[in-house]
């Protein structure tokens, strides 16, 4: 099987374009990852620039 998808799921321009408009985020799929990581697993979390408070300012 082969699975295609993109590095996050909040792309609202994707939705009725690539990812059909009613697709919910499924609680499942968190529930899942709890599950399955063993004790002690740390994720680690990207965040872009664009995220964090100032970020559009010019430096």
């Amino acid at each position: 099987m082969i699975r295609v998808g993109i590095s996050g799921w909040r792309y609202a321009p994707w939705r009725g374009v690539f990812y059909p408009a009613g697709l919910a985020q499924r609680p499942e799929y968190y529930e899942a990852w709890y599950r399955e990581t063993p004790p002690g697993f740390v994720f680690a979390v990207k965040g872009s620039r664009s995220s964090w408070p100032g970020a559009a300012t010019p430096a």
